[in-house]
This record gives structure tokens, C-alpha cells and sequence, in this order.
């Protein structure tokens, strides 16, 4: 579910400080211990969520929500269930109305944990780490043992269609147009 690549996070670097965003949203002034910088980004740091909203900064923060967790402010919406079972979604994408869940979950709670959401034994001695993005997110499996599946899946809900690409790519799609990547 990573639309994009990894995400620098500005705060995450031990004495770097963002000091203030220029216009266009994409530039910041930055401040390394005494010494001050221009840091551009492809992706915009600040957005408005909708129409006539003042602009935000971007975070990928999870915070709560309705029982499960949620990133603070991204360029796509989506949800990351309380708990995943194989019935209903565990990455829930609102605006583009799909989402997914691990093929033959037996069932597991989410717990933030480093910035991430985790669900442990969502498999017999597996573990599934969902990392948000500000496109989307990251979903890995933990495999702990040999005694892990073999096989592991994601059940997709809400597309009609899953076209491959090449390199392992695939487009999900609704009515004939893109709603969502898997890479």
C-alpha cells in the first residue's frame, strides 16, 4: 500500500529544527546546530484537508481513532482498524473506498509502537507492521519462526479489478480508474 518511498521526517534527526515553512509549501528554513538551511521536499509540508481549510503541517503521527489508530494529517486518508480479523478491513483508505486485510487472519489487536501499528500474532508466529506514509502506507510481514505460513495474502475490498504491473507492481481498480497502488 506505499504509493511513495520512505519519508524523511524533519524531527526525527537529533538537532534539526524547523524553523518555518517559505510559500509554496514545499521549502522550510532549518536550523542544524548553528547552522541554518533551505530543505525542500517533492511532497507538500503543509496542506489544506479540503476547500477554504487552513493549511496544516504534514504528520504521519498515528493518534486514535474510533478504536483504532489514524495518522495525524496526510495526503491520503485512511484508518488502520482496532482490531483485525478476517472479515473486516485493517487499512481502510476513506476517500478512495478500499481497503485490506491479511488473507486468514486468526485475529489480533493494533498497538502503536514506534510510530507504527502493529498487529502481533496476526498468523501463527506472525506479526503484521503497518508504517503510515504521507501517500498511503507501508504494510510488511514479521515472519518470527519456521513455523510462520508458508503463504500469506491481502484480501483487497471495495476494487473490481487488480492489474500487475511490471516489477511486481499492481493498480486497484473501480469502474476502470486507479484508486489505489500496491508496490
Amino acid at each position: 500500500m506505499a504509493a511513495g518511498t520512505g519519508w524523511p521526517n524533519l524531527r526525527a534527526e537529533p538537532g534539526l529544527r524547523r524553523m518555518r515553512v517559505l510559500p509554496g509549501d514545499h521549502d522550510a528554513i532549518v536550523r542544524f546546530g548553528s547552522r541554518t538551511a533551505v530543505a525542500h521536499s517533492t511532497l507538500p509540508l503543509r496542506f489544506a484537508s479540503r476547500p477554504g481549510a487552513t493549511p496544516r503541517p504534514l504528520s504521519t503521527d498515528l493518534r486514535p481513532y474510533s478504536g483504532g489508530l489514524a495518522p495525524e494529517h496526510t495526503l491520503s486518508s485512511y484508518r488502520i482498524a482496532g482490531r483485525v480479523t478476517g472479515g473486516g478491513s485493517a487499512l481502510r483508505f476513506d476517500r478512495a473506498r478500499f481497503g485490506v486485510t491479511p488473507a486468514r487472519a486468526i485475529g489480533a489487536s493494533v498497538r502503536r509502537v514506534g510510530g507504527k501499528a502493529l498487529y502481533a500474532d496476526v498468523a501463527r508466529d506472525t506479526d503484521l507492521l503497518v508504517t503510515p506514509l504521507p501517500t498511503g502506507a507501508d504494510v510488511l510481514w514479521q515472519l518470527r519462526s519456521a513455523d510462520s505460513p508458508g503463504t500469506l495474502g491481502l484480501d483487497v475490498h471495495g476494487v473490481e479489478a487488480i492489474r500487475l504491473q511490471r516489477g511486481g507492481a499492481a493498480r486497484l481498480l473501480r469502474a476502470g480508474r486507479v484508486v489505489g497502488t500496491m508496490a
